[in-house]
């Protein structure tokens, strides 16, 4: 359903013959004390950080994107009065289990308590695409659109003081 009224909302925009911008993201991770709601790295830190064992997919594939990123490619849009779809995502693409790995590793944490399971374990009433990644080249040659890699948000989103 969530997926189902992006499109038809894209759609109507597209018909409107009004001058549109659509901004695409996936998986939009960040950071922020105080105002932040948990998000798949604070969630996978704060469990292992707790010793908790943790189920995560390995059938599904996403493109992080740090908000920080998205926030500058919406501003970008803004100052250039750019027009049409942009895809504003992360530039690394992996699947949710290696983005937990990751997680795990950089801070230091215990990844044998993650057990792999599939999509279909889950039981979630909602599907999921198997994978949700954007070829973001459009946004880097008309935007200038830089986002950081995996690796760099990882550096920049304290290891501290991680939401459950």
């Amino acid at each position: 359903m969530y997926g189902w009224s992006k499109l038809h909302a894209e759609e109507a925009v597209k018909a409107s013959g009004a001058r549109y911008t659509i901004a695409r993201t996936v998986l939009v991770i960040g950071y922020v004390p105080g105002l932040s709601r948990s998000n798949i790295i604070l969630w996978a830190r704060g469990a292992l950080q707790r010793g908790e064992r943790i189920r995560v997919v390995d059938d599904q594939v996403r493109s992080p994107t740090w908000s920080v990123d998205l926030a500058e490619g919406c501003l970008r849009i803004a100052e250039r009065g750019a027009l049409g779809v942009f895809h504003l995502s992360g530039p690394d693409t992996m699947s949710i289990l290696e983005l937990v790995q990751k997680v795990a590793e950089h801070a230091g944490l215990d990844a044998g308590l993650i057990d792999v399971v599939s999509s279909e374990s889950l039981g979630q009433p909602a599907k999921r695409p198997p994978v949700t990644g954007f070829d973001i080249s459009k946004a880097r040659t008309e935007l200038g659109f830089a986002p950081h890699s995996f690796r760099e948000v990882l550096d920049q989103i304290p290891i501290f003081d991680t939401l459950s």
